[in-house]
């Protein structure tokens, strides 16, 4: 019997793009690594705290579903429950496998850029991109609008940016496959998979598959089952996230819940820039690239009618996130824009896929004109060589940040930071994980319960800071199972406002009694009466059983789906045999 060749060609072809994002990734970030630099900006600070908040209860067993009993100045503030509890709790166990900031980062930049390329780069591939044109563009990608704001700061939208080509893919079905526009398991799943993540994502996400499925609609002639397969898909993705829009049932309706800051929209809307490539900023070689697509497009509509597709749509939603939009006047007729979307630039999650789509597809088309062919890639590799050397270069400015004694934190608002700032470098590189937010206290307003009407941002902030974190001192906190308990030593009896923040579903027990404070600050922060000596308050948020039956529901789900691929990949490794 003849031993199998193993064949070396098809092994390389098959890696060749997994070692080229890695190298982008280690290229782009080598000062990093060269420095041990964490760069702890305002977003990276804050997904660091709910992460070890996430680690501390996996470590400790004592867990929290809603209260942040570790972080967040221990005053029982809701996050996680919020923003991605489970995917939390994975980054918690990473958090204690990793040991330190720096190394949990560091393996967070490459997991997010290897799975953001190869997401990228099979989108392409499925329509019969070739593999040198698939790569380029995969790595533009990443140099590009929001994938390299992870880097920078953890910006969570970037797992939205990450995970949007596999949206995508979903949307080619439903153009190209005649006998099942809708395979509603994969969409399913991908969907249910970001709305983990980041929320906002998800929402951008559906609504640029609407136009997919509306045009499956109208030319399928099985429309029955085509609206079946989707209801299909948003009764599954409903039945995984049942925790994420159950603890937003939960909170919003019985809670007034702070608004984040608000920003200014045509400030964050994309522009042409000259030395960045990240968030709003779109350099003049890619805009050309962009406008080239566009154009060719306008004039060949019947050539590939995917091609048109997504570069129209792609087109519109690139325009809206524009300044060509008249984002002044949006936000002076819609003010409350500036805290709830905030950034016009986050619509690029789904406009940069549909074009690097239909970028691929054109270049397969010009196979036949070598010289424009040539052209195109040629600024294809300039565009791709320009946004890495911006990428770098922003990665480099950081790291000598970090290098500077006198500022090393990336923050630009803060409330306190410990006078010897070296302190940060022994945080995020030494085993100390908890050491960052001893040294670091920041205000942020999201997710605090507000009890008074029309409370604004900063304000929320400055109570936050006078109620919370001023007035921590003093106490002793430690956390049994999902309550957070205060301890302090009063010298006289009376009156005393506690460090803590209530929702309406707290519970709040003093010296073991169960009270209802009758006096509760703007963000929820009770005065109670104390006695002369030892004193101790427990704060517990009250979970409604239905709401556990949820999680029952999504965990099932997610286990269900787990053990139904298991079971097909052994069944595909069997007939392989």
């Amino acid at each position: 019997m003849k031993k199998s060749r193993i064949n070396w060609c098809n092994i390389f072809s098959f890696c060749l793009p997994y070692l080229a994002i890695l190298i982008l990734t280690t290229l782009i970030i080598s000062s990093q690594l060269l420095s041990h630099a964490t760069f702890i900006t305002a977003d990276r600070y804050f997904h660091f705290s709910r992460f070890y908040d996430a680690a501390q209860q996996i470590k400790t067993g004592n867990f929290s579903y809603f209260q942040n009993n570790i972080t967040a100045m221990q005053s029982g503030r809701i996050i996680n429950a919020l923003y991605g509890p489970f995917f939390a709790y994975l980054n918690g166990l990473l958090v204690l496998l990793s040991g330190s900031w720096f190394t949990y980062q560091i393996i967070m930049d490459y997991l997010v850029y290897l799975i953001g390329g190869m997401a990228t780069y099979r989108m392409l591939t499925k329509v019969k991109v070739r593999q040198s044109t698939a790569i380029l563009l995969s790595l533009l990608y990443l140099t590009l609008g929001i994938m390299p704001g992870w880097l920078r700061a953890d910006n969570f939208m970037a797992w939205g940016a990450a995970l949007a080509p596999y949206v995508v893919m979903c949307g080619i079905d439903m153009i190209q496959d005649k006998k099942n526009p809708v395979h509603w398991l994969k969409l399913m799943l991908i969907m249910s998979i970001v709305a983990q993540i980041h929320l906002l994502s998800t929402v951008i996400l559906a609504a640029s598959l609407i136009p997919f499925a509306l045009y499956a609609l109208i030319v399928d002639d099985n429309k029955k089952q085509l609206i079946l397969n989707l209801a299909k898909a948003v009764a599954g993705t409903l039945v995984l996230t049942a925790n994420i829009w159950g603890a937003f049932l939960l909170l919003y309706s019985n809670n007034k819940i702070a608004l984040p800051k608000s920003f200014n929209l045509n400030a964050s809307a994309i522009h042409f820039s000259t030395n960045g490539s990240e968030h709003s900023q779109l350099p003049v070689l890619v805009f050309c690239l962009l406008i080239a697509q566009i154009i060719y497009v306008f004039f060949h509509l019947k050539e590939n009618k995917l091609n048109t597709f997504v570069t129209i749509e792609g087109a519109i939603l690139l325009l809206l996130a524009s300044r060509i939009m008249p984002w002044h006047l949006i936000q002076h007729l819609l003010p409350g824009l500036g805290q709830s979307f905030q950034f016009p630039y986050r619509l690029v999650v789904a406009a940069y896929p549909l074009l690097f789509l239909g970028m691929g597809l054109t270049l397969e088309s010009l196979t036949k004109y070598k010289k424009e062919r040539f052209i195109v890639l040629t600024i294809l590799g300039a565009s791709l060589l320009q946004t890495t050397i911006f990428t770098y270069q922003t990665n480099y400015a950081l790291t000598k940040i970090y290098n500077n004694p006198n500022r090393v934190a990336v923050l630009t608002t803060y409330y306190q930071i410990d006078n010897h700032r070296l302190d940060i470098r022994k945080a995020t590189n030494g085993k100390d994980m908890g050491l960052l937010f001893k040294v670091i206290n920041r205000t942020e307003p999201d997710y605090l319960p507000v009890y008074k009407q029309k409370l604004r941002p900063d304000t929320v902030n400055l109570l936050y800071r006078t109620d919370i974190i001023d007035q921590s001192l003093g106490y002793n906190y430690f956390v049994r199972r999902s309550s957070l308990n205060l301890s302090w030593v009063a010298n006289r009896s009376g009156q005393v406002q506690l460090p803590i923040v209530m929702y309406q579903q707290s519970r709040l027990q003093v010296n073991h009694r169960v009270i209802k404070p009758k006096k509760l600050s703007p963000i929820g922060s009770p005065t109670v009466q104390q006695k002369k000596g030892y004193n101790i308050a427990t704060l517990t948020f009250m979970v409604p059983q239905w709401f556990w039956l949820l999680v029952v529901i999504s965990v099932s789900g997610w286990l269900v789906l787990i053990f139904y691929g298991l079971g097909k990949c052994i069944f595909l490794i069997r007939r392989l045999e």
